[in-house]
């Protein structure tokens, strides 16, 4: 699944959401517009819990909870 923000047609990375829709399996769904005027979808990932205290604990404690 990707959420990168390039632009395919320009690889520009400034551009601009026009629309976010909820997607299967709680990620979403999101319809971006380049700076060039081009149009394109990404896919994006929403973190769980789990996952975000882990991040949390580590990057205020310096520990590793992710195993």
């Amino acid at each position: 699944m990707t959420h990168d923000p390039t632009c395919p047609r320009c690889g520009a990375k400034n551009s601009c959401i026009k629309k976010t829709l909820g997607s299967v399996a709680g990620s979403l769904r999101r319809r971006r517009e380049c700076v060039c005027g081009f149009r394109f979808t990404t896919y994006e990932q929403v973190a769980t819990m789990p996952r975000l205290r882990a991040l949390f604990v580590s990057l205020c404690f310096g520990r590793d909870l992710s195993s």
